[in-house]
């Protein structure tokens, strides 16, 4: 399964049917379809709910609390008012406030992890925050394949 994360908004696109149900049966989770005029994908369903538009001091469907009024895609919807979907709780938070460490193993092509990137994570105390990245799982190896790693 191919996954990509920009800013926090996470997007999964299965190759074949069986994988998004393996894959869901893996996370304890049901990934909702989003479909629009340019792409279909599965994303996490509180994510979903994400408009492209914020509006300073709106609730939004899913409880977040926006900070700016502003116009872009859900992704930067959520960036621009400092939010990320906390994959533990299922709640929005502030994306400064993600202290968990990615624990990368670094391979000779690229980092890899048994469990999925918490958006904003970081490698190591001192490193920069995980804003954007795109991976693969191999369920027949159960682990994440990192081939891009974008840092705020």
């Amino acid at each position: 399964m191919r996954i990509f994360c920009d800013c926090g908004f996470y997007k999964f696109y299965p190759m074949i049917a069986s994988e998004l149900i393996m894959f869901e049966d893996m996370i304890g989770q049901t990934l909702t379809l989003c479909e629009n005029d340019y792409e279909n994908y599965y994303t996490f369903e509180p994510l979903s709910k994400i408009k492209n538009y914020s509006i300073a001091g709106a609730v939004g469907l899913s409880g977040e609390i926006y900070t700016k009024t502003f116009s872009a895609n859900p992704a930067q919807v959520l960036f621009e008012n400092e939010l990320t979907l906390n994959l533990e709780t299922g709640l929005f938070v502030n994306f400064k406030t993600i202290v968990a460490q990615a624990s990368l193993g670094i391979g000779q092509t690229r980092a890899t992890t048994k469990n999925l990137l918490q958006a904003f994570s970081k490698p190591s105390a001192n490193d920069r925050q995980i804003k954007t990245f795109g991976c693969f799982y191999d369920f027949q190896k159960r682990v994440f394949f990192y081939e891009r790693l974008y840092f705020l």
